[in-house]
């Protein structure tokens, strides 16, 4: 399904809560705070020196826990409550929040591993549902983030999420909750495997003589530019490792390498761990 179109230009203002201000909620923050509309936003974050951070730098209210929220809960209404704290925080965040939601909020999570079932037995009857997978490149807003929507969200929900999430990068919506286990092991985890080839590229480069300073920049750059290109171009990627490979030269040597040992057979094995360990965490994450 392509990625969505919504601006940020046509959202309403909104009071949004966003509970967890690690780095992935921080990211959402940012993404957030850059888009057209001037929302009231309120973090929750238990961690002292990152609320800190986050206040000089941004400026917004920032709060040590959910109860703080209490005094305030009838002025200003949140409409939009973002989770972004770890699976295995969740269950007491919801305990903490389940006085305070009213039913008629937008709920989005971006904890892996707690399904849409498990979230809406700590909430009201009705409760709009949003579960989202982004990844690390949100942080600077070139990340995708792919949504699953409960049955209670709303059209017009659905696409205030989206709305919210493309000031991260790219967002896609999801036809089955389940396909969100595949999307982790892929796009979720995906930037490590990139981070994890350009370290060993880097430490090949080094055996092979080269300065660890020109290592760094030499493999920085190729990853950067090998993606950028994959991006722009409309080759798939197969043909675009060929267009480098030449018959009998350096590029084929090193492929052929890869092709003996099962360099492709390793990234399927690896992404389905991946799937595999997505599922035991919403089997972990279920009190029943």
């Amino acid at each position: 399904m392509p990625s969505t179109d919504t601006s940020a230009a046509q959202q309403p203002a909104l009071n949004i809560v966003l509970i967890g201000a690690g780095r992935m909620g921080q990211a959402m923050l940012s993404g957030i705070r850059a888009q057209a509309a001037p929302h009231a936003i309120t973090a929750i974050e238990p961690h002292a020196p990152t609320r800190a951070v986050i206040s000089n730098e941004s400026g917004i209210r920032v709060l040590a826990s959910i109860e703080a929220l209490q005094d305030d809960a009838d002025e200003q209404a949140a409409e939009v409550i973002l989770l972004a704290v770890k699976p295995q925080m969740m269950s007491a965040v919801l305990s903490a929040l389940a006085p305070l939601l009213r039913g008629d909020e937008l709920l989005i999570s971006v904890a892996a591993g707690t399904s849409i079932a498990q979230l809406a037995a700590a909430c009201p009857p009705g409760q709009a549902i949003v579960r989202a997978m982004p990844n690390t490149p949100a942080l600077i807003g070139m990340g995708i983030t792919a949504l699953a929507a409960g049955a209670h969200a709303s059209d017009e929900q659905i696409q205030l999420a989206q709305g919210l999430l493309a000031g991260c990068g790219e967002v896609v919506l999801l036809q089955d909750e389940a396909q969100l286990a595949a999307v982790t092991a892929i796009s979720g985890s995906g930037p490590a495997y990139f981070f994890a080839l350009e370290h060993a590229l880097l430490e090949a480069a080094q055996q092979l003589g080269l300065p660890a300073e020109l290592a760094d920049r030499l493999v920085r750059a190729t990853g950067r530019g090998a993606c950028q290109l994959a991006w722009q171009s409309s080759e798939s990627p197969w043909q675009l490792q060929e267009n480098v490979r030449s018959p009998g030269g350096t590029t084929a040597a090193a492929l052929s390498v890869f092709e003996q040992r099962g360099f492709h057979a390793l990234i399927a094995a690896a992404t389905a761990a991946a799937a595999a360990r997505a599922e035991e965490l919403a089997v972990d994450n279920n009190p029943h």
